[in-house]
Parts: C-alpha cells; sequence; structure tokens
C-alpha cells in the first residue's frame, strides 16, 4: 500500500497547503478510458501531470517502459476494465483503492510463504518476466511451494510435439502440460540454484519419487545441468546420462553425436 502527497503550493497568503492525495493500487491498471499518454521517468511526475489537467480521473504509471497514462474515468466508475498489470501502478483520489493492489511474489515458495497455501494457478515475477508468468503450484508436496513444470497424468494432451511447441509450452495448467523451455530457460538461468523434483504413481497409486540439486537449462539448444542426485530419493538414478545434453524433438534430434 502506497500513499503518494503532492503540495502544489498557496491558495492566498493565508489558506495553507493545498494538497492533492492520490492513493496507489500496485500491479494495477485501467484500461479504456486512455485520453493521454506520454514516457515519463517518474510516478510522481507523472501524477503532477494529472493534477494539472482538468479532464484526469486518474493514472496508470508503466515502471518498465515509464509510460505515462492519463484516464478520465476511475477504477470505482468501470471495476470491469481494472484489471492486474505487473510492473504497473494505478492512481487515483479514492481512499479504498489501496485495497486493490496485488502482490508480486518472484516463486511459488514466496507465494506459499505469504499464507496461500492451496495448489493452483498463480502468477509470480521472476526476474525476467516483466509481464509476469502464470504457473501451477503445488503447495503439499515435500513442503509446498514448487513450481510444476510438467504433468502428464491421463493421456489427454499429445507429448509427441515438435521443437517449436515444446519451446513455448503447450496444454492446460489446470491438466496435462510442458512450461516451455524459453520460460525454464529464464527461470533458471537467472534466479539462483533450483531443485528439480519428479514425482511417479501408477494405475496402481504405487508412488515414487526422484530429487536433483542445480537444475539448469541453458543455451539455444536447451542444455540440461543437473547436480546431486538425492540418495533417498525411490524412484533411481535415470536423469544422471543425460547431464549436460541438448534437448531433442521428434523433428530436431540433438542426441546424434
Amino acid at each position: 500500500m502506497a500513499v503518494l502527497i503532492l503540495v502544489n503550493g498557496f491558495q492566498g497568503d493565508h489558506c495553507g497547503n493545498r494538497k492533492h492525495i492520490s492513493i496507489a493500487a500496485d500491479n494495477r491498471a485501467l484500461q479504456t478510458f486512455t485520453f493521454r499518454e506520454e514516457q515519463i521517468k517518474s510516478a510522481v511526475r507523472c501524477v503532477s501531470y494529472c493534477h494539472a489537467d482538468n479532464n484526469c480521473r486518474s493514472v496508470n504509471y508503466h515502471k518498465t517502459d515509464q509510460l505515462c497514462q492519463m484516464n478520465n474515468l476511475t477504477r470505482m466508475q468501470y471495476p470491469a476494465d481494472f484489471f492486474t498489470h505487473y510492473g504497473s501502478v494505478y492512481f487515483d483520489d479514492d481512499v479504498h483503492t489501496s485495497l486493490f493492489s496485488v502482490p508480486q511474489f518472484r516463486g511459488c515458495d514466496e507465494v506459499l510463504q505469504a499464507g496461500h497455501n492451496v495448489s493452483g494457478i498463480y502468477t509470480i515475477i521472476p526476474a525476467g518476466f516483466n509481464d509476469g508468468l502464470q504457473v501451477y503450484c503445488d503447495m503439499e508436496t515435500d513442503g509446498g511451494g514448487w513450481i510444476v513444470i510438467q504433468r502428464r497424468q491421463d493421456g489427454s494432451v499429445d507429448f509427441s510435439r515438435n521443437w517449436a511447441d515444446y519451446q513455448v509450452g503447450f496444454g492446460s495448467l489446470s491438466g496435462e502440460f510442458w512450461l516451455g523451455n524459453d520460460n525454464l530457460r529464464s527461470l533458471t538461468e537467472t534466479e539462483g540454484k533450483w531443485q528439480l523434483r519428479i514425482d511417479l504413481e501408477d494405475w496402481e497409486y504405487n508412488t515414487a519419487w526422484a530429487e536433483y540439486d542445480d537444475f539448469q537449462i541453458r543455451g539455444d539448444n536447451y542444455k540440461l545441468r543437473i547436480d546431486s542426485y538425492n540418495s533417498y530419493s525411490t524412484a533411481g538414478d535415470s536423469l544422471t546420462r543425460h547431464n549436460k545434453m541438448m534437448f531433442s524433438t521428434k523433428d530436431r534430434d540433438n542426441d546424434r553425436g
């Protein structure tokens, strides 16, 4: 929650300061009603421009590209056009606006630490994802806080795909899916060390798991890197032999040497 106070000066000699108080909602923006926009270096200056324009009722400030959008209506007038927009801040003069801020989490572990302990689809903002990334967070397995990168459970999605499909990802986060190699590379190249956990279950409900430290996807060919195998794993080590190998699909075989 944030409150921005701008002092515009004096009204007469003894009237005191005339203050404009603009309330901020983080990671929010009002769409459709922008009548003026321009590049401005700070949110403070963006809001001051709004104060100087009699038509302006609210502001979106997009921090990534320093874009100031002045709106002639407010979120209270058109709540259906008030959207989550990561990296943006919305300002108006309603005291309840700050209650609509959307928190920003870098990973499922931070979502869990914030008290969201139900597995499901969340938006996280890791480094390199200015607009956010929708992921499925597993809040139950081994303490929770896991980003699920692949789920295969009922055969409803075809995983015999080409390079382009695996590059961007496919399927549905609520069912079977692959998160996408571009996403995996961006996640693991920029955000510290990652653990990889693989959970298996057969049709008779027998389960097993395997875990590896320092999981990373690198380069244009999505080379796999893993470090130590957790010896307490119950599924056996079937992945170490693939360490430092590039990704392959049916239309791009990188296994041939």
